[in-house]
């Protein structure tokens, strides 16, 4: 709350010295309302720290740009798209504002800030932008059992299937006209740079990538209205844009700023009832881990629910080194055979296994009941959540 509150208030102060307060009180009052930022706000995620270093970023960086590059590196670090993001929008300072001067120096905070994670990434993985690179893969496809190619094949696959989708269904070309409009204003703005061009290139540059992110979730509604917190640093913009155009003069006889206001009011109030039914997710998510702990003996718990291990680690102070994630078996690396799966669960002295129907899941329960039916014992199913006793005795049977 109080995060989301100071992020309001850097609006304010953002649209007064880009435009005038008029615009600032405005873009405020719309982001106040903007139902992304009042759900997630209160949710205490890594994203409504990522927005605020953001918008604090973006507010500082004429009058003090090293600090707006440490702020737009902290910010990276809470929001991993925010790594490309920052990067172009320095680039950006150079680009289309000619700076060299400032992009030095919002350069220079920004690599203060995150050579040494790189480096530790490095030394610790041999892949300095490790994160970065796992997260556009699993953007862009991720692994396919034992087919893992490189970042640029899986590229290069995604965008050919994507092209020939765009080009063969108009409903694909609508879903994706956001992230070309995107591209093609940036491309413009090259030849001709508006006068406002870091509020409008960092606008472009987080929706372009933000929107890339989202795009894939529409086919869930479940999923798409749980990843729109990824929409927040845009929204904010968008809301400083609305504002501006709402307050010129030749437009006011629209009455804009009334209308955008209660369109918020209306979008927030439907918003509400919306998010209202993950509640009960959570009541069911708490109640199968507390149930999971009657069955618990010790050992390491395997469980891909991060509410479920959240309750275990918080309510029953189970180490987190004790939590696994099936992410980790040989299963996902292209070992999927029942022997692999059990020398996994012995290096691992894992005693419960907690199924949620995720991803492989199902595929490893249904191998492990057809070849090894004695190792899991079903004790408790809470709604989808399946709680699983590992048979020990069958676990070190040959």
């Amino acid at each position: 709350m109080v995060l989301g509150s100071l992020t309001v208030w850097l609006v304010y102060l953002t649209g007064r010295d880009q435009f005038y307060w008029g615009v600032g009180l405005h873009a405020a009052l719309l982001s106040a309302l903007c139902p992304v930022l009042v759900i997630f706000d209160i949710l205490a995620l890594q994203d409504t720290l990522a927005l605020f270093l953001a918008v604090a970023a973006f507010y500082l960086h004429r009058r003090h740009p090293i600090l707006s590059g440490i702020l737009f590196g902290l910010a990276s670090q809470s929001r991993i798209e925010l790594w490309p993001i920052s990067l172009l929008f320095i680039l950006g300072v150079l680009l289309y504002g000619r700076d060299v001067g400032r992009f030095t120096r919002l350069l220079l905070g920004w690599l203060i800030v995150l050579v040494p994670f790189m480096w530790f990434f490095q030394t610790r993985t041999g892949n300095p932008v490790y994160p970065l690179y796992w997260s556009f893969y699993d953007a862009l496809g991720g692994w396919r059992g034992s087919d893992r190619p490189p970042l640029s094949v899986l590229a290069a696959r995604f965008f050919a299937d994507w092209s020939r989708r765009v080009l063969r269904s108009p409903a694909a070309l609508g879903l994706s006209s956001p992230v070309l409009l995107s591209v093609a204003s940036l491309l413009y703005m090259i030849r001709r740079p508006p006068r406002r061009y870091a509020l409008y290139s960092l606008f472009l540059i987080s929706f372009l990538f933000c929107g890339f992110y989202t795009l894939q979730y529409l086919r869930d509604l479940f999923l798409f209205l749980i990843v729109l917190r990824i929409l927040m640093l845009p929204a904010v913009l968008g809301t400083l844009i609305l504002a501006h155009i709402a307050s010129k003069p030749r437009l006011r006889a629209y009455r804009l700023r009334e209308a955008s206001l209660i369109l918020f009011l209306l979008l927030l109030a439907s918003a509400i009832p919306a998010y209202q039914r993950y509640q009960c997710y959570t009541i069911y998510a708490f109640q199968a881990a507390d149930d999971a702990m009657r069955y618990y003996h010790g050992g390491r718990i395997v469980c891909d629910l991060p509410t479920v291990i959240y309750r275990i680690a918080d309510r029953w102070g189970v180490p987190v080194t004790d939590l696994l994630s099936n992410h980790y078996n040989p299963f996902y690396y292209g070992n999927r055979t029942a022997e692999a799966l059990v020398d996994w669960f012995r290096a691992k002295n894992i005693t419960l296994w907690i199924y949620t129907g995720w991803q492989y899941t199902p595929e490893i329960l249904r191998l492990l009941e057809e070849e090894r039916p004695s190792l899991l014992i079903l004790r408790e199913s809470v709604y989808d959540i399946w709680i699983f006793e590992v048979n020990t005795t069958a676990l070190w049977v040959s």
